[in-house]
């Protein structure tokens, strides 16, 4: 599996787990597309830190990667991985590739 599909993995099942716990209007779509943060999204604030937090959890458990996920480039919405589903995952393969 290469680390792409490790990250889409982790991305994609960490959205199960949230929208498991969302009311069916704030569900988030896993398409590649589907923006995180901005007025497009359903995620709430709420619902964004529990992603956050659901990720790295699987990237300290499955991984052994400890790791915060938000830094400077979280908080510019120019530069945010956490714009859509796929930049989180560009995020995340990111982190997978220089554990080593």
């Amino acid at each position: 599996m290469s680390e792409r599909e490790k990250a889409a993995d982790l991305v994609t099942q960490a959205l199960h787990g949230v929208n498991s716990e969302l009311p069916a209007a704030n569900r988030v779509d896993p398409d590649p597309d589907t923006p995180l943060i901005g007025p497009e999204t359903a995620l709430d604030s709420l619902g964004l830190v529990s992603l956050i937090a659901a990720i790295e959890g699987d990237l300290r458990d499955q991984y052994n990667i400890t790791v915060a996920l938000v830094d400077e480039r979280g908080l510019d919405p120019g530069t945010s991985p956490f714009r859509t589903v796929s930049t989180l995952i560009d995020h995340v393969k990111l982190l997978l590739e220089q554990r080593g």
